[in-house]
């Protein structure tokens, strides 16, 4: 499986624009070992999972702390703490908000490893399954998801709006561009 991944992002690399964008599902029913899968998967490859499933879940892996409520919220409201923004019937907003919330991930991620020296040498990258999805310490990954809200959030004030706390789609379309 995890030859294959590798096959489809080299595929990807090579024809970009054959392809929408690199990810790829994994479905099948309840109980088929999709958790097991990724798991093994994350010995191999980094791998960072986020679990939406509905708070009174009891399934495994457990609902990922904090980020969940952030992920559903409108970008409205991420942005201007208001729904009083035009309607944004082209999702153009929350393409943004998910391509910074990507690239805060990321940054938190590697500020994450250098501050507590989780080299990924040798030992592969099972950690991030340990932390991400099985966390021996709640408070560690709601403080990591609480560092990407807030990075977010501060990244997507920065670049939507200009001096006058007005919303700026030049740069919010550049900003977009760029992620």
């Amino acid at each position: 499986m995890v030859e294959t991944l590798i096959n489809y992002m080299d595929c990807y690399c090579s024809e970009k624009d054959t392809y929408v964008a690199p990810y790829t599902s994994l479905i099948t029913s309840s109980m088929m070992g999709k958790s097991r899968l990724l798991k093994q998967i994350s010995n191999h490859t980094p791998l960072i999972y986020i679990c939406l499933r509905p708070s009174r879940s009891t399934g495994y892996p457990k609902r990922s702390p904090r980020i969940i409520q952030w992920i559903r919220q409108d970008v409205r409201l991420c942005l201007i703490k208001s729904k009083s923004m035009s309607r944004d019937d082209s999702n153009f907003l929350a393409t943004l908000k998910f391509s910074v919330f990507f690239e805060v991930t990321l940054d938190k991620l590697a500020e994450l490893i250098s501050s507590q020296g989780l080299a990924i040498t040798g030992g592969g990258f099972s950690w991030l399954w340990d932390f991400f999805a099985e966390p021996k310490e709640n408070q560690k990954l709601d403080n990591f998801w609480g560092s990407v809200i807030a990075g977010a959030e501060q990244l997507l004030y920065e670049k939507c709006f200009d001096e006058e706390k007005n919303i700026n789609c030049k740069t919010t379309y550049g900003m977009m561009l760029m992620c």
